[in-house]
């Protein structure tokens, strides 16, 4: 038997099907056996389960019989990534967005990181020379963020908002899809503990200013984060009463539960997969028709804290398709990577590409590419959509109410002119 007859060895199995053990004794059992050995010998481990009640490997081993014709690494990979498919409700707010994009600026205290129609963004009292959020703190704090929306949520303006919250680590464990090992709870114990030190020490901070763009003196400062740490294996986190209703008080977004698993090191991924993700659940952009499609001009300018802009790789090394085209692309293959979006090139409309801009697309021309568009498809995101149809029923009525309160009045507005008009005429004629 050749190594091309040799099916792959999975590296990891599905959610709800692996068990502690199972991976290697799975791999012990198929390695070096052909298809036809391997099916027959999942045939007989399948047996073992009993009717209504299956066991473990035996559930593992039917479904890799069931999957066998597309190869069993690619088709457990998939299965891996429907089995996690779902959406998890967020806060739509610029603040969430903006902060996203912070991900590679180094910060040192009292620095500015973003500051964005009057809103900044800057860190304080913090005890390192300076610091950088990173991807991880930013997975941490959506997912804080989630929790807090899901314990707001059931009687949204009524009563005290729940500002305490807690992530499990095996929830964090889960979403990351890190193993569930000794080494690797310590691993994600300790970087969770640091990526909450380092949110805890954000600053945000709004400042009225004039036409001039000059500050007035009015300011509001707050933090994100009050308070936070640890008791046994769950984290704790006290949200900032102003930042709170500032995120409950917006329209609900939703996240992939897949994008955790974007990896770290592909820097603009996270906060492309934000934009997308907000853009396309937005009910305007939704009502217009163009929740699937952004221009490339608009995505980076959205990375321009990560990515170069034109000017400034035209006043350098002029490597276009190095330092601005690769960095977009990767991001967009990571994202698709883990199973979130599918993504291509298009023109405005949704046109499809000539052939000469399919020629320079595949030769990452980039004064070709930053005249296109990128279209794309978040996995599942039309039924989620549709399920939040009763939502979407009540905006409507409201902005029906909110039109027939207009329309009456402006017809009283109508019966006054006409009664006045009425009351001249009569006082001309006497």
């Amino acid at each position: 038997m050749t190594s091309k007859d040799r099916l792959p060895i999975p590296v990891s199995f599905p959610e709800g099907i692996h068990f502690e053990g199972l991976e290697k004794n799975l791999k012990g059992e198929i390695l070096g056996l052909s298809r036809e050995e391997l099916e027959t010998k999942l045939r007989e481990l399948s047996k073992g389960s009993t009717e209504g009640a299956p066991t473990a490997l035996g559930r593992l081993a039917q479904a890799v019989i069931d999957f066998l014709e597309v190869g069993i690494q690619e088709r457990l990979e998939e299965l891996k990534r429907e089995a996690a498919q779902g959406f998890i409700k967020i806060p739509s707010h610029e603040i969430i967005d903006n902060l996203a994009r912070t991900i590679t600026k180094e910060l040192a205290e009292g620095d500015v990181a973003l500051s964005i129609g009057g809103l900044e963004v800057s860190i304080q009292d913090h005890e390192r020379q300076s610091m950088i959020l990173g991807t991880y703190a930013h997975k941490v704090h959506t997912l804080g963020l989630a929790t807090l929306l899901a314990q707001n949520e059931s009687k949204p303006g009524q009563g005290a908002l729940k500002l305490n919250i807690a992530l499990p680590l095996d929830q964090i464990m889960t979403v990351t899809d890190a193993k569930d090992t000794p080494r690797n709870r310590r691993e994600v114990r300790a970087k969770t503990l640091d990526a909450l030190n380092r949110l805890e020490n954000v600053r945000l901070e709004w400042r009225a200013k004039d036409k001039a763009g000059r500050g007035e003196g009015d300011y509001i400062r707050w933090a994100m984060i009050e308070g936070q740490g640890i008791l046994g294996d769950a984290f704790y986190i006290t949200y900032g009463n102003i930042f709170a209703q500032a995120m409950l008080n917006r329209f609900v977004s939703r996240l992939h539960r897949n994008s955790w698993l974007i990896d770290g090191r592909i820097q603009a991924a996270w906060p492309l997969n934000i934009k997308l993700h907000t853009y396309y659940f937005n009910d305007r952009n939704q009502e217009r028709g163009s929740y699937d499609r952004l221009s490339v001009k608009v995505i980076l300018d959205w990375l321009s804290l990560i990515i170069p802009s034109e000017e400034q790789v035209r006043e350098t090394d002029r490597h276009y398709k190095k330092r601005i085209v690769a960095p977009l692309e990767n991001a967009l293959n990571e994202i698709a990577r883990v199973g979130v979006i599918t993504w291509d090139y298009c023109n405005a409309k949704r046109s499809s590409l000539t052939a000469a801009q399919k020629r320079a697309v595949r030769d990452g021309d980039y004064s070709t590419i930053k005249d296109l568009y990128i279209t794309f498809t978040i996995t599942g995101a039309d039924e989620e959509y549709e399920q939040d149809a009763p939502r979407l029923e009540r905006k409507q009525e409201a902005m029906e109410k909110q039109a027939k309160m207009e329309e009456k009045a402006a017809q009283k507005a109508l019966d006054k002119q006409a009664q006045i008009a009425l009351s001249d005429s009569m006082l001309t004629a006497d």
